[in-house]
């Protein structure tokens, strides 16, 4: 009887709408991308370069969430100010939307409605998205470019525009990059900062103002403890192994975090003593960061006062005045990955839930609306987990002991191409994945409860409930 009941409860629960379920996220100028713990893509905003990569293109606001295409298997996305680009569990590389300097890196410069796959190798490991030019890692540590490159912020040594993917270089020890509006920074794996591209605004943090533009990576200063970097519009922030805060670039709305709102810095500076900072995100003009305890902080433009500003609600504190220091937001402590777009703002917690705040001109918080928000909304989860679609019995497949205690076995009496196994909670949160061929599934130390096994096989889902006693 009891399980009777906590049968109906959890088949009731997958009838509605999950909130906790986003894996990967990014925003751009007026759009937001984000992949679902399934391996889904969806997309939400403004559509005038097919940005949304839905197929379509116009110049209407599209708040409500869409899904691209019907894949299942997309690892990573990032956002550019109107393309997206994507990297699926095989690492394969994808974009899609704005192409008319070569950032997607198809070679046509040509405004992509739908993603397309961009060339034919399949060991893409990390991108990040700058306004028209992109940067990537290969998993073997090489690093790559392609797009604008007026102020040489592709880093290949000229100043021409790459609609391929170009190595930047031979050298193959390269862990993080980070791509802003006209200029880059990358971190190698000894802990060295290297930055190239716009020099204008001091956001190469070289020290010297002699010049305006430098075409190739190149050191800044000495550091080998760099841990993680953000680029924004044309300044930076980014975080030393000992957890320290630092900053550099354009300061003119208090992005740099410094205790003032003008005079940038061309040399990289620590932003206060605390050394339990854990992630950053740079925008446009306004940064957030998370400490270790999992408080959420920000920065920089915010309104300036006035609700008529593109920037109203960005940093989140129900305010609509700038701030020149991190300022803490809110009070929870349960902030795990941020992302500050153009003038609005989200982060994710640990639950897996998706936060937005600020501009909201044509529905890029995701709320349903184009409601500015002064304060983190809650973005609801797509995915609708109902009763069709599970199956008893998985065709050329046993599945048992079902309940189980620990290991859950696979027999595969047919030899079907399992190509991912993947296990999520009753709200949708992933909670297991295994990428290809399996014999088991080991539960030691997950809850009991009832759970969804999903099998992708030969072109095709299956989802199965399952018990963990």
């Amino acid at each position: 009887m009891v399980l009777f009941v906590i049968l109906f409860i959890v088949q009731n629960s997958f009838a509605q709408t999950t909130t906790a379920c986003w894996k990967s996220f990014a925003s751009g100028e007026l759009f937001t991308l984000g992949i679902t713990s399934n391996g889904q893509l969806w997309s939400w905003g403004f559509n005038n370069f097919a940005q949304l990569g839905l197929g379509t293109q116009g110049n209407t606001a599209n708040p409500n969430k869409a899904q691209i295409g019907t894949a299942t298997d997309w690892k990573e996305v990032e956002a550019g100010s109107e393309y997206g680009m994507a990297i699926k569990e095989n690492g394969t590389l994808w974009g899609w939307g704005a192409n008319f300097s070569g950032m997607l890196g198809d070679g046509t410069g040509e405004t992509r409605k739908s993603p397309v796959q961009i060339g034919a190798d399949a060991n893409w490991s990390k991108i990040s998205a700058g306004v028209v030019h992109t940067l990537a890692l290969k998993s073997d540590g090489t690093l790559w470019a392609w797009g604008r490159n007026t102020e040489g912020q592709i880093g290949d040594g000229t100043f021409t525009i790459r609609a391929v993917p170009t190595q930047i270089g031979a050298d193959n020890d390269w862990t993080e990059i980070s791509a802003g509006e006209r200029h880059s920074i990358a971190i190698k794996t000894n802990g060295s900062l290297w930055a190239w591209g716009a020099y204008d605004n001091g956001q190469l943090g070289l020290g010297n103002t002699s010049f305006s533009k430098i075409n190739v990576p190149t050191q800044v200063g000495t550091s080998s403890d760099w841990k993680i970097i953000s680029a924004g519009r044309n300044f930076n922030l980014a975080i030393k192994n000992d957890g320290t805060l630092w900053s550099w670039g354009q300061n003119d709305f208090g992005q740099l975090g410094n205790g003032f709102s003008f005079g940038g810095s061309n040399v990289v500076l620590q932003i206060g003593t605390d050394a339990d900072w854990a992630s950053i995100a740079a925008g446009d003009i306004h940064s957030m960061a998370l400490k270790t305890n999992g408080t959420r902080w920000a920065w920089g433009s915010n309104g300036n006062g006035s609700s008529s500003s593109g920037s109203a609600g960005a940093l989140g504190d129900t305010t609509k005045t700038d701030k020149n220091i991190p300022t803490q937001i809110g009070t929870d402590t349960d902030w795990e990955k941020p992302q500050a777009g153009e003038y609005f703002s989200f982060c994710l917690k640990k639950d897996g839930t998706l936060w937005s705040n600020g501009r909201n001109t044509a529905g890029e918080l995701g709320d349903g609306t184009q409601t500015i928000r002064l304060f983190p909304i809650l973005v609801s989860c797509p995915i609708i987990l109902t009763n069709i679609g599970f199956k008893d019995e998985i065709p050329g497949l046993k599945i048992y002991p079902n309940p189980v205690n620990d290991i859950l076995l696979i027999r595969n009496s047919d030899n079907l191409s399992i190509r991912k196994i993947s296990v999520f909670d009753f709200s949708g949160k992933l909670i297991i994945t295994v990428n290809g061929q399996t014999d088991r599934i080991n539960l030691e130390g997950v809850a009991k409860g009832i759970y969804v096994l999903q099998i992708v096989s030969e072109g095709k889902s299956y989802k199965k409930k399952i018990i963990k006693r």
